[in-house]
């Protein structure tokens, strides 16, 4: 529940006297008002709820990019298993063919190290 919409329940004063009083405003107090919100997301709750889970659902699936599923059919079409070792090699190799950068230098010497 957000701050505002209990403030604008705070700020709501009710005008209902009974037929012999005279009218007077009464501020309502903040157990009512958030007694009262709770009941009314309850009721939202209760009368639809399976409305709600179709649609997040089919939301989510639209909102998966084309991109995104390509790559992972790509991804289950190709059964190749790669050697990390051969990986981690030409991952090196790589690096110490590019004009190294301090950075990419220090990070040359610490893999060489292991």
């Amino acid at each position: 529940m957000s701050i505002t919409l209990l403030r604008k329940y705070l700020a709501k004063e009710e005008d209902e006297p009974s037929a012999g009083e005279i009218p007077v405003k009464r501020k309502r107090t903040f157990e009512e008002i958030y007694a009262e919100l709770l009941q009314k997301e309850k009721d939202k709750q209760i009368l639809r709820p399976e409305k709600q889970i179709k649609k997040r659902k089919h939301k989510k699936v639209e909102k998966m990019p084309k991109q995104f599923k390509s790559k992972l059919e790509r991804i289950e079409e190709s059964d190749i298993s790669v050697d990390p070792k051969a990986l981690y090699e030409q991952n090196l190799e790589r690096l110490k063919k590019k004009k190294p950068s301090k950075i990419s230098q220090e990070i040359i010497q610490k893999l060489t190290r292991k």
